[in-house]
This record gives C-alpha cells, structure tokens and sequence, in this order.
C-alpha cells in the first residue's frame, strides 16, 4: 500500500522547488503454522513508519544558458514475495528439509542417504531439517539518493554538465546460519600438488555437525536487515539536442560502490558471510562495483 503528496513551487523567476513525502507499507504474509521447536518460525514483525521525504530544486543564476538542480530522497524497497514465502513453508512442518552430504565432502559424510536412482522414503517433520526465519527486528529495507549538477550551455546548441550522485542504502537483507557456536581455531593439511600449495594452514572451524546451538535443527537461515552500502559517482556529460539532422549524448561516470555483500533481489539462500560473528569483515568493493563507465549515443539523419 503506498500514498504520496507533491508540490511544485516557483519560489522566484528563476528559482523551482518541489517538495513531497511518500508512505508504503508491505503487508507481509504470516506463517500459518509455527514449529513448536523454534517459535520465530511463526513471526513476521510489520514495519508500519516507513515515511519517505523528497525534495529537489532547479536554479538558473545565470539565465538560461546555466542551471543548477539538486535533490535528495528516501525510497523504500519492497521485500520480493519469494522471500516471504520461501521463510512461510520452510519452517519444518510445512516443508521437512534436509541436506546430506557425500564421503567426498570435506565436512563429513551423512548417513541415510540413499543411492541414486533410489528416492527417499517418505517421512514425518522430526529433527534434522534446514529452516528458514525472519530476523525479530526485521524494517523495510531503504535508500537515500541526492545529487547536484550543473550544466552550461558552450553554444546554442550544446551543453556540458558536471554532476554528483550519492546512494545510501540501509537495513539491507543479508543471510546468516544462525545455528552455529563460535567458530574455534584449528590446522588443516593441505596437500595440493597441481599448485604447489602443501602444509598446514590455520583456519576457524564451526565445529562437526553434530554441534549446534540449537541440535534439533540443522541449519537456520535467518534473514537479517542489518547491511548497508555506499555509492559514490561523478558525472560528467555532454548533449546536443537534435537539430540540422544530429544528435548526440556522450557521459562519462567514475564511480565507487562498498557494501557488505547483501542478498540481491529475490535471492533467497545466497551471501551469507564466511564468520557469522564477524559479519562487518564482508563489507568491501562490492560485486556491482564499476569504477569506469562510458556511454555514447548518436542520431545522424
């Protein structure tokens, strides 16, 4: 559900302002059953306050062969319906889901699997099953976009612009095996002779699999709404609108996006981070990151 409002105010003769807010609300189904062994299963918080204020402006201090425009809004993100539905039905009961792994795995194998082409004989919900919650403090996911440019006309029929676009997202949805303890240090051999790589190596080991917080289940994917990112760009372009048969757009943007790996779009199980306990060791350059980006485009009639 969602609402908004606007004005368009000419404050002077070359002064423009427009200013608005937006309200949204995801009305998020509920799980029809909850797993008694876990009750979060069974609880979608509703975010109701997501209020989003927009404003933006258009000056001309110098006639019309210079304009200055700026803006700065919050945007709110629906949640993708199969995110939803993907935390209603694996819950245990609604959907048993377990994973089994072969000898050839480097955690272990797991007994009762059957060998291909055999199936699995049907079973009643019990321990064992991978499930799936909403984190308790769940909030809409949202953005804060703003931006300046500038643009002079060079002659009467082009014009050059220098801009800044600024994107800030928060409450993103990341993922997290929320059945885990703290991982442990260990040594593992590593015998790799095609690289060359031979030795022991530290690394942080979670346990065997029959160490859980919670023993009843396997793995709890818990979607969390914690992650944020940033996007820097500087923008440069020119335009020459059509006349005597040409046209053309050229823009040039050097840009820089860091976040902390969050799930995109309707990606359920994706982007979990290496150490649970230590998620902020994710954030970096993230996977959109395009530092250089060149766009032309031309009409010649």
């Amino acid at each position: 559900y969602g609402g908004c409002t606007q004005d368009n105010i000419k404050v002077l003769s070359n002064l423009n302002v427009n200013i608005g807010i937006r309200y949204e609300f995801q009305d998020l189904a509920r799980p029809a059953v909850t797993n008694p062994q876990f009750p979060q299963t069974g609880q979608i918080r509703s975010d109701k306050n997501n209020f989003a204020p927009r404003f933006g402006f258009s000056w001309s201090p110098g006639g019309q062969r210079q304009v200055v425009r700026g803006s700065y809004g919050i945007y709110h993100g629906p949640l993708p319906l199969l995110v939803n539905s993907f935390t209603r039905m694996q819950n245990g009961i609604s959907q048993y889901l377990q994973t089994y792994r072969g000898s050839a795995d480097v955690r272990g194998a797991s007994p009762g699997a059957p060998d291909y082409p055999a199936v699995l004989p049907p079973q009643a919900p019990g321990p064992g099953s991978d499930i799936a919650v909403f984190s308790r403090d769940f909030a809409s996911p949202y953005e804060q976009h703003a931006n300046i440019e500038i643009e002079r006309n060079v002659i009467s029929d082009l014009s050059v612009s220098v801009g800044w676009l600024f994107t800030k997202g928060t409450r993103l949805r990341r993922n997290d095996d929320i059945n885990l303890f703290p991982p442990v240090p260990r040594t593992i051999q590593v015998r790799d002779t095609a690289r060359g790589i031979s030795g022991p190596f530290p690394i942080l080991s979670f346990g065997g699999p029959d160490a859980r917080p919670f023993p009843y289940f396997n793995q709890i994917d818990e979607f969390k709404f914690d992650s944020s990112s940033v996007y820097h760009a500087l923008v440069i372009q020119a335009r020459k609108p059509y006349s005597n048969g040409l046209q053309f757009l050229f823009n040039y943007t050097l840009s820089k996006l860091i976040d902390n790996g969050e799930a995109p779009g309707g990606q359920t199980l994706c982007c979990t981070s290496e150490n649970p306990f230590r998620a902020r060791d994710e954030r970096g350059l993230g996977r959109r990151d395009q530092r250089h980006r060149v766009n032309v485009a031309a009409v010649w009639d």
